[in-house]
């Protein structure tokens, strides 16, 4: 059976024939030949591993069959049961193998633990040919997204956004992403492992408003430096009866922005905001690279409020304040518990 994304790039390739999804004067525009240039690769290479697997679980069931033989001669049921059990487990392709028996011969295990290294060998070689194909394709869409933005082509456009998402969420792509870990420079996928922000560098603008009273506000982390601006003992006090984990908590004032330097792509973002004056309004932009991802609207009800979404993929994420009542000497607040994938 087809995966999603096999599907739904079929879909797209009658809609482009058609000119359902696309109007363009063109009979073949840049999509289509995007579009047929990845799927050529992306079959030869799914092609491969399925060849390779097969003639694996080929040779492993030659030599199950041969080690039952061997052992049938002992007349002991209890390891003979086992070795017809992984027999018929590779016939039917279960998988993932269920765990071997304790009684089963050691020559059964030595078997299982050699055909495992050799499928785990192929499909890491896979990953490594269907990641990069798939991180190219990603960047190409995009880029011709933009472009056909800037051209006022709309609807060619937003086809192209589908064409990316739907390959950032394939579910082969991304346990291929899972074999082979993040490549520096490359999206991580929409699901992934959920990773610490507060442990990459970032920078930090803005923190200060002027009162009557001075230099207001502070924006940073609430321990190990890096910040602006002047913190305020209430306001720690109150961020450490939220989080005693001071490292990962992050204050925030009205004008001032936290960016984040990755080293890889982002897919997600997720975290919590809290807000200290119980008649603040402020907004959190979210920014990916340079594109808006989301807002978090904060007053003085929000407590704690979590928030996650999907970004564009970007390796900068940068957490904007801006005031929305026109009052930022209350916009006092904190993020933490800041992750991506």
């Amino acid at each position: 059976m087809n995966s999603p994304l096999v599907r739904w790039f079929n879909i797209l390739a009658l809609s482009l024939a058609l000119g359902t999804a696309i109007t363009s004067a063109q009979p073949e525009n840049q999509l289509t030949r995007l579009h047929e240039n990845f799927m050529e690769r992306y079959d030869e290479i799914n092609r491969q591993l399925a060849e390779a697997e097969t003639s694996l679980a080929d040779g492993y069931l030659k030599a199950l069959n041969r080690l039952r033989e061997k052992i049938q001669t002992s007349g002991i049921i209890e390891k003979v049961l086992p070795v017809r059990d992984e027999i018929t487990a590779i016939q039917n392709r279960v998988s993932p193998l269920p765990e071997l028996p304790a009684a089963a011969p050691t020559e059964l295990k030595q078997l299982r633990e050699t055909y495992q290294k050799s499928l785990n060998a192929a499909r890491k070689k896979h990953a490594a040919a269907l990641v990069p194909l798939a991180d190219k394709m990603i960047q190409l869409v995009n880029a011709e997204s933009e472009t056909l933005t800037k051209a006022g082509k709309l609807d060619e456009a937003l086809v192209a956004r589908h064409m990316a998402k739907t390959l950032e969420e394939d579910a082969r792509i991304l346990d291929a992403r899972a074999l082979v870990g993040p490549t520096p420079g490359q999206p991580l996928g929409a699901t992934g492992a959920w990773q610490n922000l507060a442990k990459f560098p970032f920078t930090v603008e803005g923190g200060n408003v002027t009162s009557a009273g001075g230099q207001l506000g502070y924006c940073g982390p609430v321990e190990g430096g890096g910040g602006k601006g002047t913190q305020e003992p209430g306001i720690v006090g109150w961020a450490n009866s939220i989080d005693s984990k001071s490292k990962d908590v992050f204050l925030t004032f009205s004008g001032s922005k936290i960016t984040f330097q990755l080293e890889n792509f982002v897919a997600a973002i997720r975290g919590e905001v809290a807000s200290y004056h119980p008649k603040t309004a402020y907004t959190i932009r979210v920014l990916s690279g340079k594109r808006l991802a989301g807002e978090i609207k904060v007053s003085g009800t929000t407590k704690s409020q979590l928030f996650e979404f999907p970004v564009m993929p970007a390796d900068q994420i940068t957490f904007e304040i801006v005031d929305t009542d026109n009052n930022p000497l209350l916009d006092y607040g904190l993020i933490r518990q800041l992750r991506f994938r």
